[in-house]
């Protein structure tokens, strides 16, 4: 979906354009549903940062706030979504792993 569709589908109203892309913001991020590029790693091969492209084509950035070194993954991370004058920003709050790395808890992601 084009970022332009959010305000053709609300036709006109401002809150209705904004619920569709925050819903449309929080499903991608928990589907995955976006492309990184110039991505960098650490010292562990995890990766730290990236440039994100969204599916509705708006571009933003990728960070790691927890990098778990033990089982080489991302346990928290920060990423947003910037087009035209709309910034926000989708936030994983840390998981929680068993003592084989298995996820026990996953807190709900954070839109701001």
């Amino acid at each position: 979906m084009a970022d332009a569709q959010f305000n053709e589908f609300a036709i006109g109203r401002p809150q209705v354009e904004q619920a569709m892309r925050n819903w449309s913001l929080i499903d991608w991020t928990n589907s995955g549903s976006y492309s990184l590029s110039a991505v960098t790693y650490d010292a562990n091969g995890i990766i730290a940062s990236a440039s994100i492209l969204w599916p509705s084509g708006a571009q933003g950035q990728w960070t790691t706030l927890i990098a778990n070194a033990r089982y080489g993954v991302v346990d928290s991370f920060a990423c947003t979504y910037v087009y035209g004058n709309v910034t926000r920003t989708v936030t994983q709050p840390a998981v929680s792993r068993n003592g084989s790395g298995a996820i026990t808890s996953c807190p709900a992601l954070i839109l701001s």
